[in-house]
């Protein structure tokens, strides 16, 4: 069955459990393990009692906060994650975003705590230079415009200049860079 708190819910198929079981979800905001290169995007859904495990998947949904949600990130690039005893911030494979509604779901065959992620930041697919190709001589400076598109798409490697590691987050738009050998 489906038990549904504060737009988050777990629908337990039947067959899953070999015996009824109290399920209770709290919800929190405070304690949720910090996931390198990601960002909470949801509130914590704490489904309990921890050891219960499933003969079958459960199905887990979680709300996502749009306030949360770094701008230009895509939520197909959103993840769930489960913290228990075995696992800090294992991602559940499988997660997706409803098609109405701000809702992420993926399939778990445990209770923990469950949260969204997202990218810290949007991803670059599209880095172009102009000119796209120069010959620098040891202490040449040469201008560089730099375009960068699609903000949504994985990320495209910006070649020998080098250009992630010159600028600290992906711009929109397009900008003037200058490049120094050394």
């Amino acid at each position: 069955g489906r038990f549904i708190r504060d737009g988050a819910y777990i629908d337990v198929p039947a067959g899953a459990l070999s015996a009824t079981a109290n399920i209770t979800v709290t919800v929190i905001d405070d304690g949720i393990p910090e996931v390198p290169g990601r960002k909470r995007v949801s509130l914590g859904y704490r489904f309990s009692p921890a050891t219960l495990t499933f003969k079958r998947p459960a199905t887990i949904a979680v709300p996502y906060l749009t306030d949360r949600v770094p701008k230009g990130v895509d939520p197909g690039t959103f993840d769930m994650r489960r913290n228990t005893s075995k696992d800090a911030y294992l991602a559940l494979p499988g997660a997706s975003v409803l098609p109405v509604g701000t809702v992420l779901t993926a399939s778990s065959d445990r209770l923990g705590l469950f949260w969204a992620t997202s990218p810290e930041q949007p991803a670059v697919s599209k880095v172009t230079l102009e000119p796209a190709e120069v010959f620098l001589r040891v202490n040449d400076t040469q201008q560089f415009n730099v375009t960068v598109t699609n903000l949504t798409c994985p990320l495209v490697a910006a070649g020998a200049v080098g250009f992630e590691s010159m600028l600290k987050k992906p711009i929109e738009g397009s900008a003037p860079v200058s490049y120094t050998t050394i």
